[in-house]
Formats: structure tokens, sequence, C-alpha cells
């Protein structure tokens, strides 16, 4: 629709920035990257497009926070985030044919990374939670940070067998001055809970929200993991 409905100028700016969400978001530094779009770009010249689409539903904006404390919105970045699409499968409709079938036959070598962080993403903000991420020189990366019960709650998405190595978290987690006291790890695993860190299939990911994530602990306590 917007390329219908809007001037030719802003059409193009939300035609370009649509059209690279799949490109950065497989880039293994994930953050939006302005000069994919254009080498002397600034942030200001494009700031209006990102609000559109945002507030059009159709993509997804997860900035990042200088520590993860609360309020998390608190020390966001305006101007540095990650770009997801609104809706994952949109999101594997802009890939190829071919990478198409590679993802429906599961296979192995196709990096699931992207589209398991979009679903996260996308999830996460229909369950009524800001998801952020956190990038710190010499400690590491959280994938999401987002606030439950008062607290801020990291977690990380992995899409391969490593799922229980997850070094940046743990170097988070370590740091008394940001009272980190429950983590969460989507993978393809089953659920199991090592000390503050609990594992969980991705598709529990409808279950973090506020309030019914204390049953869910409660449950797998009740199980015995």
């Amino acid at each position: 629709d917007f390329s219908q409905y809007e001037s030719e100028d802003k059409k193009l700016k939300l035609i370009s920035i649509y059209d690279i969400i799949p490109a950065e978001l497989n880039k293994q530094n994930k953050k939006f990257v302005f000069t994919m779009l254009n080498k002397e770009l600034k942030f200001d010249r494009y700031e209006n497009s990102f609000l559109w689409l945002k507030d059009a539903g159709v993509a997804l904006p997860v900035y990042n926070v200088e520590a993860p404390v609360i309020p998390l919105k608190a020390s966001k970045s305006s101007n540095v985030f990650r770009l997801f699409s609104n809706d994952t499968g949109l999101l594997t409709s802009a890939y190829p044919a071919e990478t198409k079938l590679e993802l429906i036959n599961k296979n192995s070598e196709v990096n699931n990374g992207a589209h398991f962080e979009n679903a996260v993403a996308q999830q996460l903000t229909a369950n009524g939670l800001e998801p952020y991420f956190c990038k710190k020189k010499n400690i590491g990366e959280l994938d999401v940070l987002v606030e439950m019960d008062g607290k801020v709650v990291p977690i990380e998405v992995k899409s391969g067998k490593a799922y229980k190595a997850h070094k940046s978290l743990d170097n988070f987690m370590k740091i008394s001055d940001y009272h980190i006291e429950k983590a969460y790890v989507l993978s393809v695993a089953n659920m199991e809970q090592e000390g503050a860190v609990v594992y969980l299939p991705i598709y529990m990911c409808y279950l973090l929200k506020e309030r019914k994530i204390g049953k869910l602990i409660v449950d797998l306590d009740m199980e015995g993991l």
C-alpha cells in the first residue's frame, strides 16, 4: 500500500528500507547499517520513513540499550537498532524459491538464525513486551532483553545444536550491578533448567509475558527441572 499512496520520494525510501531487511538480518553484525542504503546516508534523513514502517506494522525495530538495567527505555539508542519484519512469513517470502524449499525441508546447512530471531521479536511484541538488545565491548552481546515483572530478563535465541554455549549471557549474568536473576535460552531442544538459565523450545516463546511466566517457572520446578 505504501507504494501506491505515498509521494515518489518517500515511496522510494520506504521500499529501499523494506527490501534490505532480509540482507541486514543475515549479516553477522545484525545492527541496521545505513550505508547499505547510501554510503553518505545520515539517520535523520530517513528517520520518518523508519517510524512510518514501524507505525504501519510493517517493520519492527529492536533498539540497543547501554546496559541491561531497569528501565530499559531510559538508555535506548534511537539510531542504533535491528530492523525485523513484523511478519516472519513475509520475511521468508522475500527469499528465493530455492531457499524457501530448503527451509521447509529443514536443511541443516541453511542458517535459521535470522528466522528464529525474527519470530521471537514478533512474538514478544505480540505479547505486549518491548524487546531490546545490548552489546558491550569486552562483555559480549545479548540477543534480546525484556522487562517482566519489574525485572530485566535476557533471552538468547539459538538455531543450532550448541544451544548451551552462551558466553556473552554468562558474562552479563556475572556482573552483580545488573541484577539478572533469570535468563531464557530458546532453541530446538527440550525444556531444561541449569541454575538461573531456563532452556525452552522456541515455540514456547508465546508463554513469555507478564504474570504467566511465573506459572511457567512453577510448572518447570514441579517437573524437577
